[in-house]
Protein backbone atom coordinates (compact mmCIF):
# COMPACT_ATOMS: atom_id res chain seq x y z
CA UNK A 1 0.00 0.00 0.00
CA UNK A 2 2.84 2.42 0.70
CA UNK A 3 4.14 2.24 -2.88
CA UNK A 4 0.69 2.05 -4.53
CA UNK A 5 1.88 -0.51 -7.08
CA UNK A 6 1.38 -4.18 -7.91
CA UNK A 7 4.07 -6.33 -6.27
CA UNK A 8 2.98 -9.78 -7.52
CA UNK A 9 0.44 -11.51 -9.75
CA UNK A 10 -0.97 -15.00 -9.32
CA UNK A 11 -1.60 -17.02 -12.47
CA UNK A 12 -4.49 -19.48 -12.24
CA UNK A 13 -5.44 -22.37 -14.50
CA UNK A 14 -6.81 -21.72 -17.98
CA UNK A 15 -10.57 -21.23 -17.77
CA UNK A 16 -10.47 -19.78 -14.27
CA UNK A 17 -12.55 -16.69 -13.57
CA UNK A 18 -12.20 -15.19 -10.10
CA UNK A 19 -15.35 -13.31 -9.07
CA UNK A 20 -14.89 -12.75 -5.31
CA UNK A 21 -12.06 -12.76 -2.80
CA UNK A 22 -11.50 -12.46 0.95
CA UNK A 23 -8.46 -12.70 3.21
CA UNK A 24 -7.52 -13.93 6.67
CA UNK A 25 -4.15 -13.95 8.44
CA UNK A 26 -3.27 -17.34 6.97
CA UNK A 27 -5.12 -17.58 3.67
CA UNK A 28 -6.58 -15.82 0.66
CA UNK A 29 -9.90 -17.33 -0.45
CA UNK A 30 -11.14 -16.81 -4.01
CA UNK A 31 -14.29 -17.86 -5.87
CA UNK A 32 -13.51 -19.38 -9.26
CA UNK A 33 -16.74 -19.36 -11.25
CA UNK A 34 -15.02 -20.60 -14.40
CA UNK A 35 -13.73 -23.82 -12.83
CA UNK A 36 -16.44 -24.07 -10.10
CA UNK A 37 -14.07 -24.14 -7.12
CA UNK A 38 -13.26 -22.21 -3.99
CA UNK A 39 -9.53 -21.64 -3.90
CA UNK A 40 -7.38 -21.22 -0.79
CA UNK A 41 -4.14 -19.49 -1.67
CA UNK A 42 -1.05 -19.04 0.46
CA UNK A 43 -0.65 -15.28 1.06
CA UNK A 44 3.16 -15.50 0.93
CA UNK A 45 3.64 -17.51 -2.25
CA UNK A 46 0.29 -17.07 -3.99
CA UNK A 47 0.13 -20.81 -4.63
CA UNK A 48 -3.18 -22.63 -4.55
CA UNK A 49 -3.09 -24.90 -1.50
CA UNK A 50 -6.67 -26.17 -1.73
CA UNK A 51 -9.33 -26.26 -4.44
CA UNK A 52 -12.79 -27.13 -3.08
CA UNK A 53 -15.42 -28.14 -5.67
CA UNK A 54 -18.45 -25.85 -5.42
CA UNK A 55 -21.59 -25.88 -7.56
CA UNK A 56 -22.07 -22.38 -9.00
CA UNK A 57 -19.93 -20.54 -6.42
CA UNK A 58 -21.09 -16.96 -5.81
CA UNK A 59 -19.17 -15.63 -2.82
CA UNK A 60 -16.92 -16.47 0.09
CA UNK A 61 -16.30 -15.20 3.61
CA UNK A 62 -13.61 -16.32 6.03
CA UNK A 63 -12.45 -15.52 9.53
CA UNK A 64 -12.06 -17.05 12.96
CA UNK A 65 -15.32 -18.94 12.38
CA UNK A 66 -13.88 -20.73 9.35
CA UNK A 67 -14.64 -20.29 5.66
CA UNK A 68 -18.17 -20.16 4.24
CA UNK A 69 -19.34 -20.09 0.66
CA UNK A 70 -22.40 -18.83 -1.16
CA UNK A 71 -23.22 -21.57 -3.66
CA UNK A 72 -25.77 -22.63 -6.27
CA UNK A 73 -28.25 -20.52 -8.17
CA UNK A 74 -30.48 -20.21 -5.09
CA UNK A 75 -27.59 -18.61 -3.18
CA UNK A 76 -27.45 -20.91 -0.18
CA UNK A 77 -24.64 -21.11 2.39
CA UNK A 78 -22.22 -23.96 2.94
CA UNK A 79 -19.34 -24.34 5.39
CA UNK A 80 -15.96 -25.23 3.89
CA UNK A 81 -14.40 -28.36 5.39
CA UNK A 82 -10.72 -27.61 4.86
CA UNK A 83 -9.50 -30.96 6.14
CA UNK A 84 -11.68 -32.95 3.75
CA UNK A 85 -11.39 -30.44 0.92
CA UNK A 86 -15.15 -30.23 0.35
CA UNK A 87 -18.26 -28.32 1.30
CA UNK A 88 -20.18 -29.50 4.34
CA UNK A 89 -23.95 -29.64 4.49
CA UNK A 90 -25.68 -26.53 3.28
CA UNK A 91 -27.56 -24.26 5.63
CA UNK A 92 -31.26 -24.94 5.01
CA UNK A 93 -33.07 -22.30 2.96
CA UNK A 94 -35.58 -21.91 5.82
CA UNK A 95 -32.76 -20.45 7.93
CA UNK A 96 -31.47 -18.01 5.30
CA UNK A 97 -31.96 -17.78 1.55
CA UNK A 98 -30.90 -15.59 -1.35
CA UNK A 99 -27.60 -14.67 0.33
CA UNK A 100 -25.80 -11.80 -1.43
CA UNK A 101 -22.90 -11.03 0.88
CA UNK A 102 -21.09 -12.72 3.74
CA UNK A 103 -18.73 -11.73 6.56
CA UNK A 104 -17.28 -14.04 9.20
CA UNK A 105 -16.53 -12.78 12.70
CA UNK A 106 -15.18 -14.57 15.77
CA UNK A 107 -18.62 -15.55 17.08
CA UNK A 108 -20.99 -14.72 14.27
CA UNK A 109 -21.65 -15.20 10.60
CA UNK A 110 -23.20 -12.11 8.99
CA UNK A 111 -25.05 -12.32 5.68
CA UNK A 112 -27.05 -9.94 3.54
CA UNK A 113 -30.10 -11.09 1.62
CA UNK A 114 -30.89 -8.01 -0.40
CA UNK A 115 -33.21 -6.39 2.13
CA UNK A 116 -31.89 -7.81 5.43
CA UNK A 117 -28.71 -8.21 7.43
CA UNK A 118 -28.85 -11.53 9.28
CA UNK A 119 -26.61 -12.63 12.19
CA UNK A 120 -26.10 -16.40 12.48
CA UNK A 121 -24.37 -18.46 15.16
CA UNK A 122 -21.91 -20.69 13.26
CA UNK A 123 -21.84 -23.19 16.15
CA UNK A 124 -25.52 -23.97 15.48
CA UNK A 125 -25.15 -24.48 11.74
CA UNK A 126 -24.14 -27.66 9.89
Amino acid sequence: PASNRVVARVALAAGSRVEAITATQGAIWAVDTGDHHLLRLDPGSGRVGLAVPAPVPRGVGAGDGGAWAIVTNDRTLARVDERAGRLRARVPAEVVRDVRGIAVGPEALWVTTGNQVVRLDPRRLP
